[in-house]
């Protein structure tokens, strides 16, 4: 198979809740998680026809069992819209930030994507204000300053600022100084503080302290406006992709095995629903809450209609997985189907999605020295549902991982020579090893590269052709 490097510019349903029969009379069971989130008040989440319920059930990780009615519809019309993006920041819970009197409060009514509407928010209880485990988010914000005061020893912040300032994180992007718990993007780190690379992360994102515990510097996902705004220098350029990126969740299983669930959690699968399932015939990578990119041959002998995001295995079909509808796809406009040269694409999803540990971005190496880099020599890492026999085509219903070598240009190029419809340019890289490489299935897949300087991972290139599976004189170029 063959992977693309990224040089210069880059260019740039589920089922629904088993709402057969509600629980007359049953309490509401607060909190409850549901479909990975957690609501300490009422929702119409997936309800067909709008109204608010909560569950009446649940198990020990206060998760809603599912089926058998246990539900109850709930009075009122006004339902939390949780994500949403109020002043550049997003919001998976109940909130301070904007709120005159520091009530929490939230957002009732967002735009398709989950900006909030001015004039549409209720008032939470002080409770509500809830991390998605379920713990409040004081209890976050304070661990997280404990876990600081034990291991802050390194720790230099240039300037304290206050809450709601604008803050500039190391990479010169801008954000929004506030609390761990009402930033989206790195809100899913509360649990693992413990963890040196997680806390690493957070650490050079602190620009202060407040009340509550310790402020970081939340980058901007939409608007540059916060609540109060310090000078920022006019050349800064905001990031079009998240600052949280390249982050495994799990320990990975290498050798092609399969890999643990979390463990590559921007890798998706393109294909089509049917009446017998999901149909896979790409993978992809997810660089946004909005974005896919994979190879652009994927619409060459079918159409994908849909991305499923958080999958591990395609036989099972309640595993929290997510089908997204393709909203828009964009081929590079260099692709050339009979060289597979430029074989690129951009996928638009229909909705933002919400990352959590199984959904989570890639980096994309647009900084030096890995802008320009051709990785050559660097071991790194194919992952996907493709076939894992040439002679039998059988694929696998659970992602497996391998580890590749990238072989230089030239010997990539002499290795390819005499095949009439690969030309190896300078845009493209081999990579393979002893009875290891992509194959039919992977394409569109990550080549995935660890940077340990940055103990994050970095979308090295992208899954495209080849002459047949693992063959040692055509490495996967």
């Amino acid at each position: 198979m063959k992977f693309l490097v990224f040089i210069g510019a880059f260019v740039a349903a589920s089922a629904q809740p088993s709402l057969v029969s509600s629980s007359r009379g049953a309490n509401c069971q607060f909190p409850f998680i549901y479909k990975g989130m957690t609501y300490t008040e009422c929702t119409a989440q997936d309800d067909p026809d709008g109204k608010l319920w909560c569950s009446t059930s649940t198990d020990n990780q206060n998760k809603h069992i599912s089926g058998g009615g246990h539900f109850r519809y709930c009075p009122g019309s006004s339902a939390c819209q949780f994500p949403f993006i109020y002043n550049g920041a997003t919001y998976t819970a109940c909130t301070t930030v904007g709120a005159p009197d520091g009530k929490p409060w939230c957002s009732t009514k967002t735009d398709v994507q989950n900006n909030h509407i001015k004039g549409n928010f209720k008032e939470c209880a002080e409770s509500n204000s809830t991390s998605p485990s379920g713990s409040s988010n004081i209890n976050v914000d304070k661990q997280l300053l404990n876990v600081l005061r034990v291991h802050g020893n390194n720790i230099k912040i240039q300037t304290l600022l206050q809450h709601g300032h604008s803050c500039r994180i190391q990479s010169g992007n801008t954000g929004t100084c506030v609390l761990l718990s009402e930033c989206g993007q790195y809100k899913t780190f509360h649990s693992r503080l413990q963890e040196p690379r997680f806390l690493r992360v957070l650490k050079g994102l602190l620009c202060g302290y407040g009340q509550l515990g310790a402020l970081l510097c939340c980058p901007l996902s939409g608007s540059q406006s916060s609540v109060q705004t310090q000078p920022t220098s006019s050349n800064v350029q905001h990031s079009l992709f998240p600052e949280a990126c390249g982050q495994t969740t799990t320990n990975k299983v290498v050798g092609g095995l399969e890999i643990s669930r979390g463990a590559y959690p921007w890798l998706v699968a393109l294909g089509r629903l049917g009446s017998r399932g999901f149909f896979i015939n790409c993978g992809g990578s997810l660089i946004t809450n909005r974005h896919i990119l994979t190879a652009a041959h994927c619409w060459d002998f079918s159409t994908p209609t849909h991305v499923r995001l958080g999958e591990h295995n395609l036989e099972i079909g309640n595993d929290g997985a997510e089908d997204v509808v393709i909203a828009n796809r964009i081929i590079h406009p260099g692709y050339n189907k009979a060289l597979s040269h430029d074989d690129i694409a951009l996928i638009t999803l229909e909705r933002n999605v919400t990352f959590n540990k199984n959904i989570l971005p890639v980096c994309l190496p647009l900084r030096e020295p890995l802008k320009n880099s051709l990785f050559e020599g660097q071991r790194m890492d194919i992952v996907g549902w493709g076939d894992t026999d040439e002679s039998n085509r059988k694929s696998t219903q659970v992602p497996l991982e391998t580890k590749v070598t990238v072989t230089t240009h030239d010997k990539c190029k002499q290795a390819y020579s005499t095949v009439t419809n690969v030309d190896v340019s300078q845009k493209q890289i081999c990579a393979n090893d002893k009875g290891r490489d992509s194959c039919q299935g992977d394409s569109g897949g990550p080549l995935n590269y660890y940077d340990s300087n940055t103990d994050q991972i970095y979308l090295a290139g992208i899954v495209s052709t080849g002459v047949g599976c693992a063959r040692k004189e055509f490495p996967g170029v």
